[in-house]
This record gives C-alpha cells, structure tokens and sequence, in this order.
C-alpha cells in the first residue's frame, strides 16, 4: 500500500511451510506486525523487514523482524495483548 512504498520499505520473505490456518486470522497478524514496522521505523531509515520460520518439534515458529528501534521486554506482554 501507500505507506510501504512512501518509505521505501523491504520486505524479504524466506521460504516457508504449506500450513493449514485460519487465513483471516493469519492476514491480520501479519497485516498487523508489517504496519507496526512501517509506523515505528526509524526516522530518515526505510523499514527492513524479514519473515522466516523454523522448525520447533512438531511446530513451526514464525519469525517476523524489522530495523526498528525496538522497545523494552518489559512492555512485550502489554505490547502483544
């Protein structure tokens, strides 16, 4: 959309797995963490973003991580709720 190529922003998607999940749910998620990427870039920087996977047992762990500047742990779980 507008904002992604207003910054000039990356987006590199590795390999992932064929998964059966809830396709709405799965859009927004990551609707979610690329706009959040976007928005709290850092400033005169475009937005680098990587999505990759790994594999946990009978799992698969979805990475997704931008050149941000972060934000404390400690607000992880408000963050995320």
């Amino acid at each position: 959309g507008g904002a992604f190529l207003e910054t000039q922003a990356t987006l590199q998607i590795d390999a992932l797995p064929d998964l059966v999940v809830q396709q709405e749910a799965m859009v927004r998620v990551f609707q979610n963490l690329i706009g959040n990427a976007i928005q709290h870039r850092r400033p005169e920087v475009p937005p680098a973003i990587h999505v990759d996977c790994t594999r946990k047992d009978e799992f698969w762990e979805i990475h997704v991580s931008d050149n941000g500047p972060g934000f404390p742990m400690d607000h992880a779980e408000a963050i995320f709720a």
